[in-house]
């Protein structure tokens, strides 16, 4: 099965390599050593599926002073979280909370952390002392869904909007909850928030998702219509040569999508709960309804014929 993220190659021979997003034809490979004798036409078919889904991927965390503390603490947001998603209209079956972790910093947050220390000695603020009370944080990624499919677009993008504001407003992260905080604590927290940085979004943030599904059926068609775009421009390529094209020598083909750093965001956030992105070939995911687009690319490897 193609998969819209990632590169998977359908053989058929023993071409196997990169494919561009655009249709041409040449004699020898793209991006490789160029085959005597042969030519190269690619075909490129794009597909546009209606939103399906509105998905929605959230970051819980807690802490205490000891793990048994904390993973009491996270179980509690998580059950009353999942119970106000049904709330909110999602069915129950729809609603997944992935086992807790210990949360850690990545090796990129760790090195802001030190320049945020580094920073803050250098203009004379003191550093928690040796004695910061230890504390453990554990962390579950909930997503959900909504099924959108029978609305028009715009019922579509008022009942996406509606529970956006439900959303923001639940704060199921506890991000506007009132902590009180040690000076100690305070250093820490200035240091763990460098991970805004790193992700590009406030730490419990929800991020939201439309969801378009691919049939095989559907991709079938495309693939056979962009490998006749691929027949097409070779025996351009071969005419305006002077040559003839001869037999098929092999076959390769891809899926790519225009928004693979949201993609790759969107995967690695559900990774935890959701398996390998294999599971999700028949997938596109877009942050708006316009974005959702996947396109498959074709590339055919023809003999001259002699």
């Amino acid at each position: 099965m193609i998969t819209q993220f990632g590169w998977k190659v359908l053989t058929l021979g023993l071409l196997a390599g990169f494919i561009p997003a655009t249709s041409f034809a040449q004699f020898g490979g793209f991006g490789r050593e160029a085959r005597p004798g042969m030519v190269t036409g690619v075909g490129t078919v794009s597909m546009r599926p209606e939103p399906a889904e509105l998905r929605m991927t959230v970051q819980l965390t807690e802490k205490a002073g000891t793990l048994k503390e904390a993973l009491a603490k996270l179980k509690t947001r998580s059950d009353a979280a999942a119970a106000q998603m049904v709330q909110f209209g999602a069915a129950k079956n729809d609603v997944k909370v992935a086992d807790p972790s210990i949360a850690e910093l990545s090796r990129q947050q760790q090195q802001m952390a030190r320049m945020v220390r580094m920073q803050r000695n250098r203009g004379g603020r003191p550093t928690p002392p040796a004695t910061t009370p230890k504390t453990v944080s554990v962390t579950s990624a909930m997503t959900v869904s909504w099924k959108l499919s029978g609305n028009s677009r715009s019922a579509l993008l008022q009942l996406c909007d509606d529970i956006k504001t439900k959303v923001a407003k639940a704060d199921l992260a506890g991000i506007n909850e009132a902590k009180k905080l040690t000076p100690e604590e305070e250093e820490l927290a200035e240091e763990q928030s460098i991970n805004q940085f790193d992700e590009g979004e406030t730490p419990g943030e929800p991020r939201f998702f439309f969801v378009g599904h691919i049939s095989d059926e559907v991709r079938q068609k495309a693939l056979k219509e962009a490998f006749d775009k691929a027949k097409a421009s070779a025996q351009q390529l071969a005419s305006a040569a002077g040559i003839a094209l001869g037999e098929l020598s092999s076959v390769s083909g891809s899926a790519t999508t225009d928004n693979e750093g949201q993609l790759r965001q969107y995967y690695r956030m559900m990774g935890e709960q959701s398996g390998p992105m294999s599971e999700h070939d028949n997938e596109v995911v877009a942050p708006t309804p316009d974005a959702l687009q996947s396109a498959v690319h074709v590339e055919a490897l023809f003999a001259i014929k002699k």
